[in-house]
């Protein structure tokens, strides 16, 4: 009901259309990973857990692709920088943190690629910190949504190139 009439509240009906996805696991890095689908013209939305993360990854991608571009995008940017990101042009990608999940979501790509972590706020004996984890199901197939919205998509689940080997799919839990 309305909380101002007390009328019924109308029923919406919005179908929305998915195109399906390419779902692949690789022992490949990030970095390597976006450089392989823009040689083949493909526009890459990547997932680093943290600003670190990305700017090393942008400096490797950028160093040997400088006719394509890369942008960050996290949320303590300047909203002319977002901005900038969210261009949805050829040979145009994105290296994101969680904000890329929902919160905005870089239009026209073809592919993303996951490196599979997330960073999570927590408390070390009594002092907030900040934690790199495994990303968990739910997380990695938001991230996988991002692609398959407007046209058909892939989305490579990426070996993080400083950290232990990843576990499967199956063997992450459900959630953060």
């Amino acid at each position: 009901k309305d909380p101002c009439t007390g009328e019924p509240a109308p029923i919406l009906i919005l179908p929305g259309r998915t195109f399906p996805v390419k779902r692949e696991a690789t022992t490949e890095a990030v970095a390597h990973m976006m450089r392989e689908n823009m040689k083949w013209g493909k526009n890459v939305l990547a997932f680093e857990p943290g600003v670190t993360r990305m700017r090393a990854t942008w400096a490797k991608v950028q160093s040997r692709r400088s006719d394509d571009v890369v942008h960050m995008l996290y949320g303590d940017q300047s909203p002319a920088a977002q901005k900038a990101a969210l261009n949805p042009a050829d040979r145009h990608h994105v290296i994101a943190t969680r904000i890329g999940e929902t919160s905005i979501t870089p239009e026209g790509k073809d592919v993303v690629v996951d490196s599979g972590l997330s960073n999570v706020c927590g408390y070390d004996k009594g002092v907030r910190s900040l934690r790199t984890i495994f990303s968990s199901k739910a997380t990695i197939d938001q991230r996988a949504g991002r692609v398959g919205r407007t046209k058909e998509g892939e989305h490579y689940l990426a070996q993080p190139d400083d950290a232990p080997p990843a576990p499967s799919y199956d063997e992450r839990p459900d959630h953060d």
